[in-house]
């Protein structure tokens, strides 16, 4: 157990394969249940962070539908925050596109990708506040936010008023793990989470 029952604590989660299925909006099994006892919690305040870079590989590969448009993510992001219950607390979410094999192509190469992050960090806010107008929504286009590293979480406690010893990050990946690590929160396994082997 990790004690989190006195002064104020954050906690984060990743989206895909912590809360939801990847790249769907159905939750996992427990996820409900443990949220709704945090939620309880007056001294919890409870955030939500997802790397969404697959818009922007849909533009720079010309509409491929491999990868979903803006449309399709903003709804499919609209759709899990209405599933999870969690219209009322913040969410991030990075565009960058964590392409790091363009880096030796062209500089205008490079640049389009850059471009490209930050013109889908723009249309998919607005395509999630068009459905969600009152969700407190954050995205960028920036490196520095897209997991590993630690812009999202840096950001969430600024605006949580809290510090990273404060904060506690549930995730299921390696670059969830280095992003809690590297920023100075306490990481939990997601898996460990759901099945009750780790209770926050």
């Amino acid at each position: 157990m990790i004690t989190t029952s006195h002064n104020t604590w954050a906690i984060g989660f990743d989206l895909d394969g912590t809360l939801v299925e990847s790249f769907q909006s159905e939750p996992l099994p427990a996820v409900l249940e443990h949220l709704a006892v945090l939620k309880q919690r007056s001294n919890l305040r409870l955030f939500v962070v997802s790397n969404q870079a697959g818009p922007v590989y849909h533009a720079m590969f010309a509409g491929s539908a491999k990868f979903p448009t803006c449309d399709q993510l903003a709804e499919r992001i609209a759709d899990a925050a209405t599933r999870l219950g969690l219209l009322d607390v913040p969410w991030f979410v990075a565009t960058w596109h964590g392409n790091s094999r363009i880096y030796d192509q062209p500089h205008e190469i490079v640049g389009a990708w850059a471009k490209a992050s930050g013109e889908v960090a723009d249309q998919l806010k607005f395509e999630i506040q068009r459905r969600l107008p009152d969700l407190a929504l954050h995205v960028s286009g920036s490196p520095h936010w897209r997991k590993p590293e630690w812009g999202m979480l840096e950001q969430a406690a600024w605006l949580l008023g809290v510090s990273a010893v404060s904060m506690i990050f549930v995730g299921d990946m390696e670059t969830d793990k280095e992003a809690a690590i590297e920023y100075g929160a306490v990481y939990v396994d997601a898996e460990q989470w759901r099945s009750g082997e780790v209770v926050l």
